[in-house]
């Protein structure tokens, strides 16, 4: 880079001579530079010359902490030390001056928050008059609607103040028709004062207030004309210098802005995108200022395609004066890079970041990355590059300006207990909020006791509702059923009273399985659903804010408890909390918790998580006006079509926006100018990320209307003659979908390409002719066979061997064994429930337990009302005939469950035989017959029959239905002449099946043998095409290497079932 000749002592010294020698220049001081290092360079210099007084406070006006984060560095590198230099934002200074001249705390009367109940309270004054007739009927009667408009009145009438304060003025000296300005006077009425007379009696009382030797201005890219105008004034008493960082050296103010005037012989960059910038240099030429003659700009290098389009801004180059010259292949300092989702731009960017490190010079701390929603970003970004510090692919990192109720877990649990407080209490949603870690720490829950509730609830029957009060307030039956109490009180009354075979206790049917040490988590549970239930209820109501103040403090009380981690976190709640207290008047309005929610929401989403900004490694930070610093390296993620510049709507009464000036501020404005500054602040590359390829169709999407702006500027830098296709293809980088695709490892375009080696052996897979994964388990475990055998044990085992190796054997679950909590109204059973549901009146017919319906109530498995009833009917029609069927051999009364304890081979086969009626099984189920329900009802058989001598059978019944036909089906099972030793080969199998996976599907099994299938082998390799079970594809990749096992277990154990099974319809 070329620098202009300049001195930072030559600045100073004709600043100065400027200054003092001329007595009658009372003015701003105004210096200039495209660069912002040479601008820091100037105010160390003015801040060091004259010498401070010691402890004297150096006041340097800011926009941003990332600003003053970077500029104490900056000031830092030639002094050695930053000290005694305060780096305020515009309001806050101005706050400041003010109160120190007039003594008093007048502006802290139009403070935002402050201003909302004054404009509340006019509001209540003045609705009624005939002038408020276009905005009565939009609030009507609510205080909620009520709130929420005056706090966009509020925001608006501060912009009023900043913007427009010649408006107010003239609203305030004379009446109009407008309920705008009767608004504000009754507002101004109220407070005994206005912003008008405020900044009057400031400039009048200026000769005489004490005010710093100096005030610096650092960079701003624009200033409202009430801040304009108050340093202007202060600039008569004190120095006032402000340092502008400038895009062009030149005069630009003419340059063309509109966006339908793309080819005019102006229109480029710093005329589409400048306006903000071009703004702020006219209101600057309006008033009186001192400039030194001493030139701080810096035109950038032209070696880069980068640093050309820099240089064209500097000169502010009109179209036709732009020189074209070749593209070359490697300048690689502006590139955009098209992804398929936000997931994908961040695994890119750090590819492209690993590579940079690599091959050159530059450091994480040189590289910026910005993007419009910081919080959309946050959590991939801590998930793709947080890697432990040794991990190979570890890039030292910092997210900045996350907003608090993202980014901390107190306070985005406490917006969850709030939300929670004004909707149905779903179960799914409380459990969501139980497990956040906050709160499950203070109640003292673990992952695993987690589970366990949810499983509790879940067969408990909970739903939705607090209890019976809070359904009839929505306007629902007026029962307790499927609600928090009532699933409490079956937890309970099943703690208390076990094994009540079905006996109702007041109407409450008790849940058995809590007992021993699960009481301990059951008073967990019902300490946490104690303190909600409360909260849920008190929050029902319609509150003071001063009522809502103290329910929230109690609420950050019971539900959160301070450590070293989040100590810091309940503080900052609680002030926002006292903030509402102080702020709000005590007046009889009451407000319904969604306005309270909404008002909390808003608080917070003024407040960012405390930036560690430039702290170490890769910055990353939101997309905010002054982010633009200087560095190597800027990237910016999510430039898509949809999302930057973005556009902000105003509202119809916005005069404003229907009137505007200069110096008027805009955020899709706000976002050309930034988008313009980050080209100039890149010092050597310039990267653009966006979503540019559909999920769903691969499809191509266009980025952001500054991409396509940044891409034809390019274009007309070029020689060639199809520019718009050749910066298509050199500048955008299409990336594959999938992280580890093959284009990524093949180098055949040099642009693609990974760090992560894992990728590249997928990646080498998917490209290589498919074959079969080796066997995941191809030895036997080495561990000894059981020598006692659990008769439940084994006949779970045959329901799945290769699962029950999993989960038995590697502790690997494979399946869902419970079903999910729901929380919508209970209308129908699903196929499970209906099953239950049926085989528990069933069972209660056949052991003359009466009030089945009263029961399955009390289980909470029916509907409310006339659903309830119809359920009920349907369930009786599948009941009554299984029940016939089922009767006939039921002939006396229940015997107690036989214990048996059988001696085979080495093993010892003991456990428990319930539903046995003289000498036979009784076994029925409410379902289409299945292999692995007849297998476990021969297992016990055999068992039986092993362990004692007489002639026993077996009865399976099932409910079958094919379409609209019904059938009770009958399986009647005789016991072989020798079942000891069927059930020795059993054992010996399940055995085996412990050490190694087994090839047994009893589905697959029974059907195949029910068939007389003679073709086994053949059928079984069929059958198994395309199997979908990703385990028994990992165990058994190849289905013929293991189909003559799979033949020989069929015959050891589905062949001697076949025969001695026979259907009974």
């Amino acid at each position: 880079m070329r620098a202009i000749e300049s001195s930072p002592d030559k600045l100073l010294a004709t600043i100065i001579s400027a200054r003092y020698e001329t007595a009658t220049v009372m003015a701003l001081i105004i210096t200039q530079s495209n660069r912002l290092e040479r601008l820091g360079e100037a105010l160390g210099v003015w801040l060091r010359h004259p010498a401070p007084l010691p402890l004297e406070q150096d006041i340097v006006v800011v926009q941003s902490n990332a600003m003053a984060t970077w500029l104490s560095r900056e000031i830092a590198k030639d002094s050695g030390i930053c000290a005694c230099v305060s780096f305020p934002f515009p309001r806050a200074l101005i706050t400041d001056l003010v109160t120190s001249v007039l003594g008093t705390d007048a502006m802290s009367r139009f403070g935002r928050d402050r201003l909302v109940w004054d404009v509340l309270e006019a509001l209540k004054q003045r609705l009624s008059m005939p002038l408020y007739e276009p905005i009565r009927a939009s609030m009507g009667e609510s205080p909620d609607r009520r709130l929420q408009f005056a706090a966009k009145m509020a925001h608006l009438f501060e912009q009023y103040t900043v913007y427009r304060m010649d408006m107010l003025a003239h609203w305030e000296q004379q009446s109009s028709k407008d309920w705008q300005s009767d608004l504000w006077r009754t507002v101004t009425e109220h407070l005994r004062e206005s912003p008008v007379r405020l900044v009057q009696s400031f400039v009048t009382a200026l000769p005489s207030a004490s005010l710093p030797r100096r005030i610096s201005v650092f960079a701003p890219p624009t200033l409202s004309p009430l801040y304009l105008q108050i340093l202007r004034a202060v600039s008569d008493h004190c120095l006032v210098h402000v340092f502008v960082h400038a895009p062009s050296a030149f005069f630009w103010g003419h340059t063309n802005t509109s966006r339908t005037k793309r080819d005019h012989a102006d229109s480029d960059l710093l005329g589409a995108y400048g306006l903000v910038g071009r703004d702020f240099q006219s209101m600057l030429e309006a008033e009186p200022y001192i400039q030194a003659d001493v030139d701080f700009f810096e035109e950038p290098s032209r070696e880069t395609l980068l640093g050309r389009i820099q240089s064209d801004i500097f000169h502010a180059r009109p179209m036709a004066e732009i020189e074209r010259v070749p593209m070359l292949s490697d300048d690689t300092s502006v590139q955009c890079h098209s992804c398929h989702s936000s997931t994908r731009e961040v695994e890119v960017l750090r590819d492209r970041l690993l590579h940079l490190f690599e091959t050159t010079d530059v450091a994480p701390h040189e590289v910026l990355v910005m993007a419009p929603d910081i919080n959309q970003y946050a959590p991939i970004i801590e998930s793709v590059f947080g890697h432990d510090p040794k991990h190979p692919l570890f890039i030292p990192f910092t997210v900045s300006d996350r907003a608090q109720s993202d980014d901390s877990p107190v306070i985005s649990g406490f917006l969850k207990l709030l939300q929670l407080c004004s909707s149905r209490l779903g179960a799914p949603e409380v459990m969501d909020f139980l497990a956040h870690p906050p709160i499950s720490q203070k109640f003292g829950l673990e992952a695993d006791d987690l589970d366990q509730i949810s499983n509790w609830l879940m067969n408990c029957g909970l739903r939705w509702g607090r209890d019976r009060q809070h359904r009839h307030q929505l306007d629902q039956p007026g029962n307790d059923a499927h609600t928090w109490q009532f699933a409490l009180d079956r937890l309970f009354i099943g703690y208390c009273f076990p094994g009540r075979d079905y006996r109702l206790f007041h109407d409450r049917l008790g849940y058995d399985h809590v007992e021993g040490m699960d009481m301990n988590l059951l008073g967990r549970l019902s300490q946490f659903t104690e303190v909600l239930m409360a909260a849920h209820r008190d929050a029902s109501s319609i509150l003071s804010m001063s009522a809502w103040c103290d329910l929230m403090d109690r609420f950050i009380t019971d539900f959160f408890e301070p450590d070293h981690h989040s100590a810091y976190e309940i503080y900052c709640l609680r002030q926002v909390v006292q903030e509402m207290r102080v702020h709000a008047p005590a007046s009889g309005d009451l407000f319904s918790i969604a306005t309270v929610i909404w008002f909390i929401k808003r608080q917070l989403a003024e407040s960012v998580v405390r930036s560690r900004f430039m702290n170490h490694g890769v910055s990353f930070c939101a997309l905010l006006p002054m982010r633009a610093l200087p560095f190597r390296v800027i990237c910016l993620l999510g430039l898509n079509e949809s999302t930057f510049p973005r556009n902000e709507v105003r509202d119809t009464f916005d005069h404003m926006a229907q009137n505007r000036r200069i110096g008027d501020r805009s955020q899709r404005n706000d976002d050309l100018y930034l988008f313009l500054e980050t080209i100039l602040s890149a010092r050597e590359k310039l990267w653009l990320f966006y979503v540019g390829q559909s999920l769903k169709d691969n499809r191509s999407m266009p980025p952001s209307v500054v991409v396509c702006a940044l891409w034809d500027a390019i274009a007309a830098r070029t020689t060639t003659a199809n520019g718009a296709d050749l910066i298509w293809d050199r500048l955008v980088v299409r990336h594959p979908l999938q992280r580890f695709s093959r284009h990524y490892f093949e180098r055949t375009d040099p642009r693609l390409f990974s760090f992560v080696v894992e990728h590249a052996s997928v990646a080498q897979k998917r490209s290589s002719p498919p074959s079969p994964p080796p066997p995941l388990c191809r030895e036997s475990l080495d561990i000894k066979p059981p020598e006692t055998v659990d008769l439940s044990a084994l006949v779970r085992f045959f329901k799945d061997p290769v699962d029950a190796f999993l989960r038995q054997q590697l502790g690997v679950s494979t399946r869902l064994h419970h079903r999910e909590l729901v929380q919508d109204e209970l209308i129908a059973l699903d196929p499970l429930s209906r099953s239950d549901a049926a085989k528990l009146l069933i069972r209660n017919k056949l052991f003359h337990i009466p009030a089945g319906r009263e029961i399955l109530s009390a289980k909470g498995m029916l509907p409310h009302g006339s659903l309830g009833e119809r359920v009920y009917l349907d369930l009786e029609r599948i009941v009554i005939p299984m029940y016939h069927e089922l009767q006939m051999h039921w002939y006396e009364p229940r015997q107690a469950p036989k214990q048996i304890q059988v001696h085979l081979d080495g093993v010892v086969l003991s456990g428990s035989i319930a539903d046995w009626v003289g000498g036979t099984l009784v076994r029925f189920n409410v379902a289409n017959p299945t292999g692995k329900h007849l297998l476990a009802t021969w297992i016990q058989l055999l068992a039986i029959a092993s362990f004692e001598s007489f002639d026993w059978q077996a009865r399976h019944v099932f409910y079958e239905k094919n379409k609209d036909r019904i059938k009770i089906k009958t399986y009647l099972m005789k016991v072989p002449d020798h079942p000891q030793d069927l059930l020795q080969r059993i054992v010996q199998i399940y055995q085996r099946g412990l050490q190694k996976p087994v090839p047994l599907r009893p589905e697959l099994g029974w059907k195949l043998v029910a068939r007389e299938d003679h073709d086994l082998m053949d059928r079984f390799v069929k059958a198994l095409e395309g199997e979908s079970d990703e385990f028994w594809v990992r165990f058994f990749p190849e289905p013929s290497s293991v189909a003559q096992e799979f033949c020989d277990l069929v015959r050891d154990v589905f062949e001697p079932l076949q025969a001695y099974c026979h259907v009974q319809s």
